[in-house]
């Protein structure tokens, strides 16, 4: 009698090893389509951002090497999490959350005040919104097409503040990496 696993054929880390083959020898340009999908995918349903980021970059960079490979794959992660954030936010847009918000102000009046003097310029509110790490990224992205005070425009814009922590965190995907394989005698240490 065989394991499940040896019937299906692929353990986590093979279906690891195969997703890294596929991405040396598949075309640049599907791989990166793909990975601005996935990403997307991951956006959309709530998968945190660094864990996103983490996997990114560790793909990318096992795929094709240090700089390279963490350079493209920010840009992948990051076009990845703005179609997700624009699709978040006309999720939020369009669901019954926009009537609710409109009628209900239960928020706090410390708060309300500070959104409301704000309301007059949404860049400012937003950007602070999104550098602030204590707001869920894609609760964020939620929350700007249900409140209906701002527009995808703003989504846009303030999505550019997210590209340093993009780099960052795929980058330390790509030192897990990079790590990895000297631990496992890959490559050296040096």
């Amino acid at each position: 009698v065989e394991s499940l696993e040896t019937y299906i054929g692929l353990s986590g880390a093979d279906f690891i090893d195969v997703l890294i083959l596929w991405m040396r020898t598949a075309p640049g340009w599907l791989v990166a389509v793909v990975s601005v999908l996935i990403v997307m995918a991951w956006t959309i349903f709530w998968v945190p951002g660094i864990l996103s980021a983490l996997l990114i970059g560790y793909g990318w960079t096992y795929a094709f090497g240090g700089l390279f490979g963490v350079g493209l794959g920010t840009i992948a992660f990051w076009f990845g999490t703005l179609a997700g954030a624009l699709i978040c936010y006309l999720l939020g847009e369009t669901t019954i959350c926009h009537a609710c918000v409109k009628r209900c102000r239960c928020a706090p009046q410390c708060v309300r005040g500070v959104i409301d003097h704000l309301d007059d310029q949404p860049f400012k509110l937003v950007i602070l919104l999104r550098l602030a790490p204590w707001v869920p990224f894609n609760v964020l992205n939620y929350y700007l097409g249900a409140s209906g005070r701002f527009k995808a425009k703003h989504v846009f814009v303030a999505h550019f503040f997210t590209l340093p922590l993009s780099f960052l965190w795929v980058g330390v995907g790509g030192a897990w990496v990079k790590w990895r394989m000297v631990e496992r005698g890959e490559i050296s240490g040096d």
